[in-house]
């Protein structure tokens, strides 16, 4: 459990530092380091307030908090279908005239690709109950 909390700390940072300096992106280019910005304040505000989010989370899980530990059942499905339609659409994108049937064919080879590591994540995340106490005391 500590290492979930560390990390929804460290990627909550990383975010909210991200939205103050409205900084996206940093890699090595020709002349030296490349700095990719946020196109408008809508997204700067965004990634700050899901760094917040995951600042709080990380806070609720760890105070063991039964809500945090059904959010967390809910949206590692959710993260999963966001995950293989994103990816098919995305890798759907770059090519100039995509078919209908190839699409479906890369997001079905996604799915029963990442199905096993979605189950195994969801099932490890359901045995973990036991260390999360009621809200109110029960």
């Amino acid at each position: 459990m500590k290492h979930l909390v560390r990390s929804l700390l460290i990627l909550g940072a990383f975010a909210l530092v991200s939205s103050l300096t409205g900084i996206t992106s940093i890699r090595s280019g020709h002349p030296g380091l490349l700095f990719s910005k946020y196109p408008n304040l809508l997204e700067r505000g965004g990634a700050g307030v899901f760094g917040a989010l995951l600042v709080l989370f990380a806070l609720w899980v760890r105070r063991g908090n039964i809500l945090a530990w059904k959010a967390v059942a809910v949206l590692l499905p959710v993260a999963w279908v966001v995950f293989v339609i994103g990816s098919t659409l995305s890798v759907a994108s770059v090519y100039s005239n995509p078919s209908t049937r190839d699409t479906l064919l890369f997001g079905g080879m996604v799915t029963i690709l990442s199905c096993p590591v979605m189950i195994y994540w969801e099932r490890r995340w359901l045995r973990q109950k036991d260390q999360f106490q009621d809200a109110r005391g029960e």
